[in-house]
C-alpha cells in the first residue's frame, strides 16, 4: 500500500511533468525549425507594416475593406456574431432576399477557421480582427511554404525563409485580401503536393487526407481546382520522383490515390454538398457560357505581371497575377540550364509551366477551371498555382547557386531589363479603369523594377562568389543577411505600392465609413426591437451596401452573394425593386409591396444617404399600419398566380388582386405622351426593344416626354431593358439622378402631382446609344391600395405568425372557407410544413413562394427548416470519416516500426534529448568556426569539388542526370570500389537519386 501510493503521481507533479514536455517541444521547434516560424512571423509583419504604410488604423482612418471584402464578407462576419452570441441560426438566415439558407453562405465565405481569430474580437472591433486575421493568413502561407520546401525538396533554412515570403506575398495573395476564402487554397497547396509526394514514395496518407479535407471544406471553389491541379502534380511528381519502383507501380498508386480522394470528398459532404445546393438555386446559371475557341491574352503580355507592382486590375479586361518576387524570375531559367538538377525533374516542371500557361490562353479550358462559366471579375483564379511552381524552381536554383554558371544569371538579368523596356514602349492603357490608367508606367513599375532586378542580381553574384574557397565563411553570412533585407524590403514595396494601386482601381473604404454607419444603424434596430418583439421585417431607404441588414440583424429584402436564390430575386425585379443577378436592394419600394411583404418598419433620414448616419443625424422610423404577417390567408386563386414580367405595375395589381380576389386599379397609366428626341436616330430591336442612337456622338443627345396628370397623385416611371445605359433623368427641369446600370434600375417614384399638370420627362443619354422595350408612366392611387390592404388585414386579423426558432414558423390561422395559406418564404429544398401534426405537401406561387391549400377552419401550420442535403450528408462525411480510421489502423499494423520510431523522434523532443543534441551541434560548429578562422582547419567545402564544378561549367556543362543513369552497374561499380578499400563495415553512401527509405525528422504525420 505504502509503494503504490510513493509510485503515485500527485496532479501537481503530473501537471508539472506534461507542462515541461510542452515546453520542451516549444523549444526544440524555435530552435531547429526556426526558418518555420521566421516563414510565418515575416510576411505577416511585412503585410501589417504595408497596410500600416498605407494608413490602416490605428496609424490612419483607412481599412482592409475592399471590393467583395468590404461589399460582402465583411456583413457575413458581422452576421456571425449573432449566429455565435445571439439566437440566430447557423442554417438559415431571415436578412437575406426575403430569407433564406445560410449553410452555403458558411461552405462558400466563412468556413476557414482562421475566420475565428475576427469573433474573437469585440463586434465594435471586427475591422481590427480582419486586419489580424489577413496578417495571420499570410504568415500561415509561409508557414506551409517553408514545410514544403524543408520536408520535400530539403532546402536550406535560408532559401526556404526566402522562397516562402515571395510565395506568401505574391501579387495573387495581396490581390485576393478581398476575398479571404481564396487564401486557404493558396496555403494548403504546398502540404497538398507533400501529402502527393509522400504517399507516392511512402505510402503515407495522412497528410494528404487532411489538406485535401482542408481545402475541400475551407475553400469550396477553390478546393475544386486544387483537385485539378492534384491530378497535374501526380502526374508531375511521378515523372520526377527518384524512387523507380513508384514509377513502376504507376497504375496501382493511381488508382490508390483516386480512392483517397474519393474518401477526401466523403469526409468533407457534410459541406460540399449543401453548398452544391446553395448554388443550385442560381449559381449555376448566373451567366451563358461560351466555349467557342478564343484566346484570352496576348502571350507577351504575361511578362508584365511578373514584375513588382505590375497590377492591372481585378475587372475582366486583367491578366494573371503571376508575380512572387524578382529573384524568382531571376533564378528560373537557370533551373533548367543547371545539369545538376536531373533532367527529368527539368523537362517536368518545364511541361506543366506550360499547361498552366495554356489553360489561362484558351478560353474554353480557362472556363473549366472555374467551373465551366467566365468568372464575374477576378478572372484566373488559379494563377497561385504558377506561382507556387516558380517559388519551388526558385528555391531549388538558390540552393545549387554555387554550381550555376555566372554568365547565365547575367544573361538573365539582361534579358529581363530589355524586357521591360520593350513593355513599357508598348501600350499598357486600361481604358475600362477609372478615367483610365497606364498599367506598366515608368515611375510606380519600370523604374523600380529594375533598381530591384540589380540589386538582387548583384547580390545574388556576390553569395554565389562567398561559396569559392578565396572569402572566408563568414562572407557568405553577411550577404545571406544582406539578400535576406533585400526580398524583405522588395516585399513591402511590392505590397504597398499593389495597395495603393489597386485603391486607386476598386478603392479601399475608410473604418468610419463602415462603424459610423453600421453601429448606430444596430443601435436603432435593437430599439425596435426591445419594443416590438414580433416577428416582422424591416428595412431602409439609405444604404451603405445591400447587405447592410445582415450586419445589424434587421430582418430584411436587401442581400447580395454568390450562394443566391434566383427565384426570389426575380419576383422582387418583376415588383420593381432594384435587383441584379445575384442581389436585391429595397429601392423601388411601394404601399403594395412593403405591405406585402410585412414590412412593419422602415427607417430613414432627411437626405436618405450614409453621410446622415455618419454626421449624427437621427435615424427616422416609420411603422407601416398596413404591414402583413410573413405568412397568411389569401384567396385560393393564389396558387395558380404568375406576374407579368416588364410592368412592375400590371405585377402589382395583379398580385394583391389575386390575394384578395378583387378587381381594383392601384395605378392608371399615362397613354401614349408626346416623344421629342434631341440628335437621337430611332430603330427598334429584334427582341422588342426601342434602340435611340446618337447622330453626331460628340453632341448632346436626349429624349423627352410630355403628358397631362390625369389625376392627383405620385408619378412613377419604369424603363424595362435587357441592355442598360445610363441616363441622366430630370422632371420639369429638376433633377432626378441617374437611371440605368448600379442600383437604379427600379421604379421611380417622382413624388406627388396635381390633376392636369403639365409634366416633361427628359432623358439625357450619357452614352452613345439608349435601349428600352417601352417607357411607363403611372400614377398611383393610395386610396385603392389602403383599400386593397385593408380587406386582406380584415381577413387575417385571427392570423397569428410566430418565429419559435431560427428554422421554426409557427402559425395560427382561422379559415371560414377554403383558402391559401399565402408566405413571403423563398421556395428552397429543407423545408418541412406541418398542418395540424400532419406534413404536408407545399405549392410554389409566384414562381419563387411557399404556399399551401387549406379547408376551413382552425389550423397550425408549422414550418421546420433542414439544411438541404441533410442528413445525408452527415451520414457520408461519417463513412467518409470510418473508412479513413479503418485505413489508419491498417496502415499501422502494417508498419509497426514506423510508430515506434515515430514515438522515439517525440519522445526525445518531448524530455529534451533533441534539445541537448541541438545545443552540443551548435557548441561543435562554433568550435569549428573558431578553429577556422584561427587557421588551423580548412573549409569543409573541399577544392576540388569547386575545381569540378568550374570545369563543368566551361566545357558547357555535361548533364548529370543520375535518375536516367542509376543502374544496376553502377552500384556494383561503387560496392567493389568500397571492397577493395576495405570498408566493409562502414555505413554505405547512397548517390544524389537514391531512395531513402529510412526516417527523417518532421517526415510523419
Amino acid at each position: 500500500m505504502t509503494a503504490t501510493a510513493t509510485a503515485k503521481k500527485s496532479f501537481g507533479d503530473t501537471a508539472r511533468e506534461y507542462l515541461g514536455y510542452a515546453k520542451n517541444g516549444i523549444i526544440h521547434f524555435f530552435k531547429k525549425e526556426n526558418q518555420m516560424w521566421l516563414s510565418f512571423l515575416l510576411p505577416a509583419l511585412i503585410l501589417l507594416i504595408s497596410y500600416f504604410i498605407f494608413g490602416v488604423y490605428p496609424l490612419g482612418k483607412q481599412s482592409v475593406l475592399s471590393l467583395d471584402l468590404n461589399g460582402q464578407y465583411v456583413y457575413y462576419y458581422d452576421h456571425m456574431y449573432d449566429v455565435l452570441y445571439g439566437d440566430e441560426s447557423l442554417f438559415y438566415s431571415w436578412s437575406r432576399n426575403l430569407s433564406g439558407e445560410w449553410m452555403g453562405i458558411i461552405g462558400y465565405y466563412l468556413a476557414s477557421p482562421f475566420n475565428f481569430i475576427v469573433w474573437l474580437f469585440p463586434r465594435a472591433h471586427i475591422l481590427d480582427g480582419l486586419l489580424v486575421m489577413m496578417c495571420t493568413k499570410v504568415g500561415a502561407i509561409g508557414l506551409c511554404m517553408s514545410i514544403y520546401l524543408s520536408r520535400s525538396k530539403k532546402c536550406t533554412k535560408l532559401s526556404t525563409v526566402l522562397f516562402s515570403i515571395c510565395y506568401s506575398l505574391c501579387a495573387y495573395t495581396v490581390v485576393q485580401t478581398m476575398n479571404p476564402m481564396w487564401l486557404d487554397g493558396v496555403m494548403i497547396l504546398p502540404i497538398i503536393c507533400l501529402g502527393i509526394e509522400r504517399f507516392v514514395d511512402q505510402r503515407r496518407f495522412r497528410l494528404l487526407m487532411f489538406a485535401w479535407v482542408y481545402g475541400f471544406v475551407t475553400c469550396f471553389y477553390i478546393g475544386y481546382m486544387l483537385a485539378i491541379f492534384s491530378v497535374i502534380y501526380f502526374m508531375l511528381y511521378m515523372v520526377i520522383t527518384k524512387h523507380s519502383e513508384a514509377r513502376e507501380s504507376f497504375f496501382k498508386i493511381a488508382v490508390s490515390i483516386l480512392g483517397l480522394g474519393v474518401v477526401a470528398v466523403m469526409i468533407s459532404a457534410f459541406m460540399i454538398i449543401p453548398v452544391y445546393e446553395s448554388l443550385s438555386y442560381g449559381k449555376f446559371a448566373f451567366s451563358t457560357p461560351d466555349y467557342s475557341l478564343k484566346e484570352n491574352f496576348p502571350f507577351i503580355e504575361l511578362l508584365d505581371k511578373i514584375l513588382p507592382n505590375s497590377y492591372d486590375t481585378v475587372r475582366m479586361s486583367g491578366l494573371p497575377f503571376l508575380y512572387c518576387g524578382t529573384i524568382t524570375i531571376l533564378l528560373v531559367p537557370s533551373f533548367f540550364f543547371c545539369h545538376k538538377i536531373r533532367r527529368s525533374e527539368r523537362i517536368g516542371y518545364a511541361a506543366v509551366l506550360l499547361l498552366l500557361v495554356l489553360c489561362m490562353y484558351v478560353r474554353p479550358v480557362d472556363m473549366m477551371w472555374h467551373g465551366g462559366q467566365m468568372p464575374n471579375w477576378l478572372p484566373y483564379r488559379y494563377s497561385f498555382m504558377i506561382c507556387f511552381l516558380l517559388t519551388v524552381i526558385a528555391a531549388r536554383t538558390f540552393d545549387k547557386i554555387k554550381e550555376i554558371n555566372t554568365r547565365i544569371i547575367g544573361v538573365t538579368a539582361a534579358v529581363w531589363f530589355a524586357i521591360m523596356v520593350y513593355q513599357e514602349n508598348m501600350d499598357n492603357f486600361v481604358e475600362d479603369l477609372n478615367n483610365g490608367r497606364d498599367t506598366l508606367d515608368n515611375f510606380s513599375t519600370i523604374i523600380p523594377a529594375m533598381i530591384i532586378l540589380f540589386t538582387v542580381t548583384a547580390v545574388v553574384l556576390q553569395l554565389r562568389r562567398s561559396f569559392n574557397m578565396d572569402f572566408r565563411r563568414n562572407r557568405t553570412r553577411v550577404f545571406s543577411f544582406i539578400i535576406m533585407g533585400v526580398i524583405c524590403s522588395e516585399a513591402v514595396y511590392n505590397t504597398a505600392a499593389q495597395i495603393y494601386t489597386q485603391h486607386r482601381d476598386i478603392v479601399y473604404s475608410t473604418r468610419p465609413s463602415y462603424l459610423d454607419v453600421i453601429l448606430p444603424l444596430r443601435e436603432k434596430v435593437d430599439e425596435i426591437k426591445e419594443k416590438d418583439d414580433g416577428f416582422y421585417r424591416i428595412e431602409k431607404q439609405f444604404f451603405r451596401t445591400v447587405n447592410d441588414p445582415l450586419a445589424v440583424n434587421m430582418y430584411g429584402l436587401s442581400h447580395s452573394s454568390s450562394t443566391l436564390n434566383a427565384k426570389p430575386i426575380e419576383l422582387l425585379k418583376r415588383l420593381g425593386f432594384t435587383a441584379r443577378s445575384h442581389y436585391t436592394r429595397y429601392s423601388g419600394a411601394t404601399m403594395i409591396t412593403s405591405s406585402l411583404f410585412g414590412v412593419k418598419y422602415e427607417l430613414s433620414t432627411d437626405n436618405n444617404t450614409t453621410d446622415d448616419v455618419r454626421n449624427g443625424r437621427e435615424i427616422s422610423v416609420t411603422e407601416n399600419e398596413y404591414a402583413l404577417p410573413i405568412c397568411y390567408l389569401v384567396e385560393k386563386e393564389a396558387l395558380e398566380l404568375h406576374l407579368s414580367e416588364f410592368d412592375p405595375f400590371k405585377a402589382q395589381t395583379e398580385l394583391l388582386n389575386t390575394l384578395i380576389g378583387k378587381d381594383y386599379e392601384y395605378y392608371t397609366r399615362i397613354q401614349d405622351p408626346s416623344l421629342e428626341t434631341t440628335n437621337i436616330n430611332q430603330g427598334n430591336t429584334s427582341d422588342e426593344h426601342r434602340s435611340f442612337k446618337k447622330i453626331n456622338t460628340g453632341n448632346p443627345a436626349s429624349l423627352t416626354y410630355t403628358f397631362t396628370m390625369t389625376k392627383t397623385g405620385d408619378l412613377y416611371m419604369y424603363l424595362p431593358s435587357t441592355y442598360e445605359r445610363t441616363v441622366d433623368v430630370s422632371v420639369n427641369g429638376m433633377s432626378k439622378g441617374k437611371y440605368f446600370e448600379g442600383d437604379n434600375n427600379y421604379m421611380r417614384n417622382f413624388g406627388e402631382f396635381e390633376e392636369g399638370q403639365e409634366i416633361t420627362v427628359k432623358l439625357s443619354l450619357t452614352k452613345d446609344n439608349l435601349y428600352f422595350r417601352e417607357a411607363e408612366f403611372y400614377i398611383g392611387n393610395e386610396e385603392a391600395m389602403k383599400q386593397g390592404l385593408s380587406e386582406l388585414l380584415e381577413t387575417n386579423k385571427d392570423t397569428v405568425c410566430e418565429l419559435d426558432s431560427a428554422t421554426k414558423v409557427v402559425s395560427r390561422v382561422s379559415c371560414d372557407r377554403d383558402m391559401t395559406f399565402f408566405t413571403t418564404i423563398p421556395v428552397e429544398k429543407g423545408w418541412k410544413i406541418y398542418v395540424d401534426g400532419v406534413i404536408t405537401e407545399s405549392v410554389e406561387t409566384v414562381d419563387s413562394l411557399i404556399a399551401l391549400p387549406l379547408s376551413a377552419g382552425n389550423h397550425t401550420i408549422e414550418m421546420r427548416f433542414t439544411t438541404a442535403g441533410y442528413p445525408a450528408a452527415i451520414i457520408i462525411s461519417a463513412a467518409g470519416i470510418i473508412i479513413f480510421i479503418g485505413l489508419v489502423i491498417l496502415w499501422l499494423k502494417r508498419n509497426p516500426e514506423d510508430r515506434r520510431l515515430r514515438r522515439e523522434h517525440l519522445r526525445k523532443i518531448y524530455v529534451g534529448e533533441a534539445n541537448l543534441e541541438l545545443k552540443a551541434q551548435k557548441e561543435a560548429e562554433f568550435a569549428e568556426r573558431k578553429l577556422f578562422r584561427e587557421g588551423k582547419i580548412e573549409d569543409e567545402y573541399d577544392r576540388d569539388e569547386y575545381e569540378d564544378i568550374d570545369g563543368l561549367i566551361e566545357d558547357g556543362g555535361k548533364d548529370t542526370d543520375k535518375a536516367e543513369g542509376e543502374s544496376a552497374g553502377k552500384a556494383k561499380e561503387d560496392s567493389e570500389g568500397k571492397k577493395e578499400k576495405g570498408s566493409e563495415n562502414k555505413p554505405e553512401e547512397k548517390s544524389e537519386n537514391e531512395s531513402v527509405e529510412q526516417p527523417q525528422d518532421g517526415s510523419r504525420q
